[in-house]
């Protein structure tokens, strides 16, 4: 046979040769003629070339070809972090907190059903008062 029909033949290759002798670094060694020529190792001051690699923008891959540029869609893949007295001088301009009566949070409604109220039902207390009519507070100062 030729040696095309031979490599095209799988049943006729080698098996791969997986031994630690084969991937093993051989360098040359130490303070001999081989190992001091500089010119087979780019090792040369001034000799060197230099690669001007092309810098990517940092976007994405697009994943689908969308034509619509809508905000929604696209969002920020940069942020530019801003030092902590301008954060707090932007919070003082801008005023994070809403002007008007402060109303505490309702707790979180986890059943996802409508309001009690809304279907002709009352409302159950979830809650308890944590000392009622002040014992725990009156029987710990009963000696001082």
């Amino acid at each position: 046979r030729r040696p095309a029909e031979q490599e095209k033949d799988i049943w006729k290759r080698k098996p791969p040769d997986f031994r630690y002798v084969v991937y093993d670094p051989h360098p040359p060694k130490r303070n001999t003629v081989d190992s001091m020529q500089p010119w087979r190792y780019g090792t040369i001051p001034g000799q060197r070339e230099i690669i001007k690699r092309v810098r990517s923008e940092g976007h994405l891959p697009r994943l689908l070809e969308d034509d619509s540029n809508d905000e929604g869609t696209q969002f920020k893949t940069r942020f530019r972090f801003e030092r902590p007295f301008t954060a707090k001088k932007k919070f003082v301009a801008s005023g994070s907190n809403k002007p008007g009566e402060y109303e505490s949070p309702k707790p979180h409604d986890f059943r996802g059903y409508p309001p009690i109220k809304s279907l002709g039902l009352d409302e159950f207390v979830t809650d308890y008062e944590k000392d009622p009519n002040g014992m725990k507070f009156k029987t710990q100062r009963l000696n001082h």
